[in-house]
């Protein structure tokens, strides 16, 4: 238990020192979102007078319990249970007398339907010692954040992220931090969510650098139409009429459910939900679509920190398939093709040409490229970079992903390059730009090189 008392804007918080390291969890940033509250946007948490004991991780946004529960290649996603989801976790060190510290939010991944900031391979610890305050937080997820039906507002996913950073701003100085220099960072669906954050008039002023790991996407947003047809087959197989009073009729597991049923009928139609739920491009909140928005200048007082993971989701299409099958070859590439290439890195490809085209301020480009030593199918696969910009190789679960002896020299590099971006705005490689496309790629041995391959 650490001695110190927080006073934060909504009450007194108390939280763990480990090895030097203060943590403060599971803290209250906004209303639990259910009741009266349910399918509203985030509002200022009821205020409390005795210190909140902020030791153990909040409540998680309701998900399918069973999705990425630890099997390749999944992450882990620790569930729990409670209403109080709207909550962030703060990593810190003692500042009596030290100047304010750069901060760093962290904003999960999951698909918009599943994560949540309690995963392990999430600790802040080691972005701490590096001399910044860390910040996570947890949204809600799914129908809950992203339903857009008559008397929901639009994005209230979105709206969570806005909050929290709000949060930041007001708040993070007693923990040693810098509201000045707020750095927001995001994997996967986190970092589509940093990249609508960029393209949002209504998050300018709240972070100064962003940090987006496989998360420009050209599924990093839906439209207005598309989100109301979902809405619509969703309440619809859930009994319900389609309006705000529908969806406060149908429990929360009922929703997680009705999705299972409206996607086996997209199925069957021929029409699949590639990514079910996604921030909504309402004109207001979200202008436009991210990489439209960046190429009009969205963001671009803001320097980025942007790649992916080179093989990303290849893996779907040769797990259990032996290399020794005459057809491997053509379904590794067919999978690289579709769920790495296509889904990821051409877009983060266009991204960064855009901002390199409108002078933008820098961009810095990597691409994690080390293979896992575990199975051969994973290849430089889908988050598990994340242990090694984490600085968290010895978490539960990385070494069944990793292989055994994942490459302490490889989170040494790749965790200092995103915490000097975080505390100075460079990574320590020259900004992407039309003459050197220099891409800094992660590996054993990393170093800068020009642009990225796309295979054939």
């Amino acid at each position: 238990m650490s001695d110190r008392i927080i006073q934060t804007t909504r009450g007194p918080v108390t939280g763990l020192s480990t090895a030097g390291v203060e943590s403060f969890l599971g803290i209250p940033y906004a209303a639990a979102p259910v009741g009266e509250r349910r399918f509203l946007p985030p509002v200022p948490h009821a205020a409390w007078n005795e210190p909140f004991a902020a030791t153990t991780f909040g409540a998680t946004a309701l998900q399918e319990l069973g999705e990425a529960a630890g099997g390749l290649p999944d992450v882990p996603e620790p569930i729990v249970l409670g209403d109080d989801s709207l909550n962030l976790n703060v990593w810190t060190t003692a500042s009596d007398g030290e100047a304010p510290r750069p901060v760093l939010v962290w904003i999960h991944g999951g698909g918009f339907f599943a994560g949540c900031s309690a995963n392990p391979w999430y600790d802040g610890a080691s972005f701490a010692r590096h001399g910044l305050v860390v910040v996570s937080l947890n949204y809600r997820l799914g129908a809950e954040g992203f339903l857009l039906a008559p008397g929901i507002a639009p994005n209230l996913a979105m709206l969570d992220w806005i909050a929290a950073l709000e949060w930041v701003r007001d708040n993070v100085a007693a923990f040693g931090g810098d509201p000045a220099q707020v750095t927001v960072m995001g994997q996967s669906a986190g970092g589509m969510a940093v990249t609508a954050l960029l393209a949002s008039p209504a998050a300018r002023g709240l972070f100064s650098r962003a940090i987006i790991a496989s998360g420009v996407s050209q599924v990093g947003a839906v439209t207005e139409p598309v989100a109301e047809d979902l809405a619509r087959d969703l309440l619809t197989a859930a009994g319900a009429s389609v309006d705000v009073a529908g969806a406060r009729s149908v429990t929360r597991e009922q929703l997680v459910a009705s999705l299972d049923t409206v996607a086996a009928d997209r199925e069957k139609a021929g029409t699949p939900l590639t990514l079910a739920w996604a921030p909504v491009v309402d004109g207001d909140l979200l202008p436009g679509a991210p990489l439209e928005a960046v190429a009009q200048g969205a963001g671009a007082d803001i320097p980025v920190l942007v790649g992916s993971a080179r093989n990303e989701f290849a893996w779907r299409t040769i797990m259990g398939v032996s290399p020794d099958d005459p057809d491997y070859e053509q379904k590794r590439l067919e999978g690289q093709h579709l769920y790495a290439d296509d889904f990821f890195r051409r877009a983060i490809d266009e991204f960064s040409k855009i901002r390199a085209a409108t002078n933008s301020a820098p961009t810095y480009r990597y691409e994690f490229q080390w293979r896992s030593t575990a199975e051969p199918y994973i290849g430089a696969g889908h988050s598990l970079d994340i242990p090694f910009f984490f600085n968290n190789l010895s978490a539960p679960y990385v070494e069944p992903y990793s292989g055994p002896n994942p490459p302490q020299q490889l989170a040494d590099a790749m965790h200092g390059a995103f915490a000097n971006f975080a505390l100075t705005g460079d990574p320590g490689w020259a900004p992407y730009d039309a003459e050197n496309e220099a891409v800094m790629a992660f590996d054993s041995d990393s170093h800068v090189v020009r642009g990225v391959v796309f295979e054939n």
